[in-house]
């Protein structure tokens, strides 16, 4: 049952960090920017898997707050803005 796999998968955070699914792939560049070796291609995979799968499966991804208090890509725009300021 494909909704029991998004509940194991999307619902469930990382043990120790509490960052789901939708904080991980944040964090992956490749997964996000083509300018960091990821392609137009996977990059769109990854949109429409976003958009069309994990979203509608579970709203709450784009909220939920990992153990520091951050929702996704948050932290990772934050570590961006810090980069570019040094």
């Amino acid at each position: 049952n494909i909704n029991s796999l998004f509940d194991n998968i999307c619902s469930r955070p990382e043990e120790g960090t509490g960052k789901t699914l939708l904080h991980c792939i944040g964090f992956n560049s490749s997964l996000i920017l083509t300018g960091t070796g990821g392609s137009d291609a996977a990059i769109s995979q990854v949109n429409r898997f976003i958009m069309r799968e994990l979203v509608p499966a579970y709203p709450s991804a784009v909220v939920d707050e990992d153990n520091n208090g951050f929702i996704p890509f948050t932290e990772t725009i934050i570590q961006w803005v810090d980069q570019r300021r040094a």
